[in-house]
């Protein structure tokens, strides 16, 4: 089944009238409503019109209607009724075809037998349906009379009288516009004149004033009937209100707008989307071409043949790399082989010069309309792709990048699990090892210790590799938060030169530090993650420098803007170097030079990528200068600010070896029994007196049960099960009770989120330490509360 077009679509809704659609030129019909179809069924699309209807166009206002845009005229004896009112418009059929739509009112009256009077109130009722006046005149003695029926109303124009004063009353009530020409069309004078001269009948359109008092579209329509009886001329005027039929015909006209404005957006859609567009004969040879107007696309017939244009377009604009392909493809039995054959289009590529000489890539689409003996019909869609492939081999290309660093990603993550997997169990073997060893000399108190301190070492290492791994995750997801605290400088320096001094002595390596005097006692910044920073970079060193190497840090004020200075920190050493296609990925995740000499443990990859993060979040730069087998330097220029005063309270300083305590009270919470005697051994090292609970809601109830003051202070663990540690702390804090408010609550953890200590604190913990926790970290924390 064809598909409708849009206009056939609008015209189906159409209700109240038969309608058709016939071509200009050949009369053929192109379109028929259902209303139509049941009047003549045996109608088909393609018929002839006149033939249909046996008129020999007498009575088709479709063949009348010559140089005009429209045309109404009322027939007799068709299959409609005796009386019906045809009109036609002029349109364009699919954009393409000249042609009148024809629409036909329903049948107005029967023929009034003047001679008898028997059938007057059937008529009456019949016509009244329809038409507003039904007046009978004799123009030979100038009178008339107005059929009546119970429905007639008439308000200006009495039952009967002269012709004359009706038109004039008439008149009176037509709108100016219409006014001269109701009178000209209607007056006696010219109707006796035109029936004289052999017209049956005048039909006219107009706006008149109804009984509401507003203008009303109305047709009046004067017919001649003989009169039997005697010679005078008669005729019946009808009238009727046709406001329906003009709102119907305006949906037409809009609908036809609307056509002809689809159309043109289509043009412009289909000129935007392709360069040129041909329809080809293949059997003729003839060739169209589809050009943009005012009312859409216009079919051409141009006057080469296809071959002739094939072969022009060929010579003239087709690329030379291109040119026999094109032909090729283009050929009449390539394409009828493809298209027969194969699928219903061919598609290919190539390129085309432009106006300026430059090739571009086109595409041409070439689709089967129609085959048969006489003709071989296609359509030929040409088309500048050159931008689409610019676009696809940029993505193309991306995809490739992308899939690169992917694949490069996987391998460098592959090798970092596969590293990771042999650092892990390295320091993890040397603990194990370390403790077989210690157990097996109990009363050797040298080998002992020995052991210890390498069990502390690899345990050191392992926490280092963990750090790092959760530092980049912090980094990656932007939760890593830098803090603004006062710290000495000095002391900092010191602190770190105490915790890698150990490894520079085992490999007999010479430290040297230097801070130059302009370099203030305190500032302000982020002490943490300057440690952090200064520790990969020496630790670097360290790692790739050989046994007996030199090693420095130099610190130097550099600028200094009131309250504000720049600190300028080198690290130097005389190790084994990078080599320069090393240098080029040295601050990326998991990355490692080949060479390890001089490697106590394997790294984890990620410090230098931490450390270049760090200091870009701290406001600062880093940079570098590297050889092979000379050495390397570290530069980091960081921004910090200068405090007024000392604040003793917030500067971080070592507070030398815990003392004892007076004997406080501690209410451990912790589910893990290892890290339970770990934590109380300490402790009660320290003077402090130990009570223990395996989750938080045994704390809530040992703390809700105790007297007011009994503990000093709670270490709680967070993840813990059936109650957690923000839980518990939750609880604590809402008791009734004074202590419930002041004892200190110090989240001792795994969790080591910044967000996790952020939230501990907004729920009232007054501290967050994360394990494995310093000794003396946890000793200064718990001194700060007593």
């Amino acid at each position: 089944m064809r598909e409708k077009n849009q206009m056939e679509n609008i015209l189906d809704h159409i209700t109240g009238a038969s309608i058709f659609v016939m071509a200009q030129d050949s009369h053929e019909i192109l379109y028929i409503n259902d209303r139509l179809r049941k009047i003549r069924p045996f109608i088909q699309l393609g018929d002839i019109c006149e033939k249909v209807w046996n008129c020999g166009c007498r009575n088709c206002p479709g063949c009348l209607i010559g140089d005009g845009e429209s045309s109404t005229m009322t027939s007799y004896d068709m299959p409609f009724g005796k009386f019906v009112d045809m009109s036609a418009t002029k349109i364009m059929w699919n954009d393409e075809i000249p042609a009148c739509l024809v629409s036909i009112s329903n049948h107005m009256i029967e023929e009034l037998d003047q001679e008898k009077e028997l059938g007057k109130q059937q008529m009456q009722i019949a016509v009244s349906q329809i038409y507003t006046m039904v007046i009978s005149v004799n123009l030979t003695k100038n009178t008339y009379f107005m059929v009546e029926n119970a429905g007639f109303v008439s308000h200006y124009a009495p039952i009967s009288g002269t012709f004359d004063s009706l038109i004039e009353i008439g008149a009176s009530t037509m709108h100016p516009d219409y006014k001269e020409t109701f009178v000209k069309n209607f007056s006696r004078s010219s109707l006796l004149k035109l029936f004289g001269e052999g017209e049956r009948s005048v039909y006219m359109e107009h706006l008149q004033r109804g009984d509401d008092g507003g203008y009303h579209w109305t047709d009046t329509h004067v017919i001649r009937i003989e009169n039997p009886y005697s010679e005078d001329i008669m005729q019946i005027a009808l009238t009727r209100n046709i406001d329906e039929r003009k709102a119907m015909e305006e949906k037409i006209r809009n609908a036809v707008l609307q056509q002809v404005e689809v159309s043109k957006r289509f043009a412009i859609s289909i000129r935007n989307m392709y360069d040129d567009i041909y329809e080809a004969d293949l059997v003729r040879g003839d060739i169209y071409n589809f050009r943009y107007e005012d009312t859409g696309l216009a079919k051409v017939l141009m006057d080469k043949s296809y071959r002739e244009l094939v072969e022009e377009i060929a010579e003239g604009q087709v690329c030379e790399d291109c040119r026999e392909k094109y032909l090729e493809n283009m050929s009449v039995y390539a394409l009828q082989k493809h298209l027969l054959e194969e699928e219903k289009q061919v598609y290919f590529e190539y390129q085309r010069k432009k106006a300026d000489g430059e090739c571009h890539w086109y595409s041409n689409l070439i689709q089967l309309v129609s085959e048969n003996q006489n003709d071989f019909r296609i359509m030929i869609f040409a088309r500048d792709i050159n931008a689409i492939r610019h676009k696809d081999e940029q993505k193309r290309q991306e995809l490739q990048e992308a899939l690169d660093e992917a694949k490069s990603a996987n391998r460098v993550k592959a090798d970092f699990i596969s590293r990771m997997s042999h650092d892990i169990r390295t320091p993890i073997n040397a603990i194990m090892g370390m403790s077989v060893i210690a157990s097996a000399s109990p009363e050797d108190f040298v080998k002992v210790r020995e052991c210890l301190g390498k069990i502390g070492l690899s345990a050191r290492f392992l926490l280092s590799m963990v750090n790092d791994i959760l530092d980049m995750s912090r980094i990656e997801s932007g939760k890593l938060v830098i803090v603004e605290k006062e710290f000495q400088f000095r002391s900092l320096v010191q602190e770190i030169t105490s915790m890698i001094i150990m490894q520079v002595e085992e490999k007999k390596q010479e430290l040297h530090i230097s801070i130059g005097e302009d370099v203030a006692e305190s500032y302000r910044g982020d002490a943490m993650h300057l440690k952090q920073i200064l520790l990969n970079l020496l630790s670097n060193s360290i790692q790739f420098t050989r046994e007996g190497g030199n090693i420095s840090l130099t610190a130097l004020q550099t600028e200094k803007n009131g309250a504000q200075a720049v600190l300028r920190i080198q690290v130097t050493d005389n190790g084994i170097g990078m080599s320069e296609e090393f240098q080029k990925v040295l601050f990326e995740p998991f990355e490692q030079e080949n060479a390890t000499e001089g490697r106590v443990f394997e790294s984890s990859g990620l410090g230098l990528a931490i450390t270049r993060n760090l200091v870009q979040l701290m406001g600062g730069t880093i940079q570098f200068e590297s050889k092979i087998a000379e050495g390397t330097t570290f530069v980091v220029e960081l921004p910090f600010k200068i405090p007024e005063k000392p604040d003793a309270e917030e500067t971080e300083s070592s507070d030398g070896e815990p003392q004892g305590f007076q004997g406080q009270r501690v209410l451990v919470v912790e589910d893990n029994d290892i890290n339970l005697e770990i934590v109380q051994t300490i402790l009660e090292s320290w003077n402090l007196i130990v009570e223990s609970a395996e989750n938080g809601l045994v704390a809530l109830e040992k703390f809700s049960a105790s007297q007011p003051g009994w503990y000093h202070l709670v270490l709680m663990d967070i993840r813990m099960p059936v109650m957690d540690g923000l839980t518990a702390t939750r609880k604590i804090r809402a008791l009734n009770r004074a202590d419930a408010v002041t004892v200190p609550i110090m989240a001792l953890t795994a969790n080591a989120s910044q967000e996790d200590s952020r939230y501990a604190a907004s729920i009232g913990m007054n501290e967050y330490l994360t394990k494995p926790v310093e000794m003396k970290l946890l000793y200064r924390k718990i001194k700060e509360f007593f």
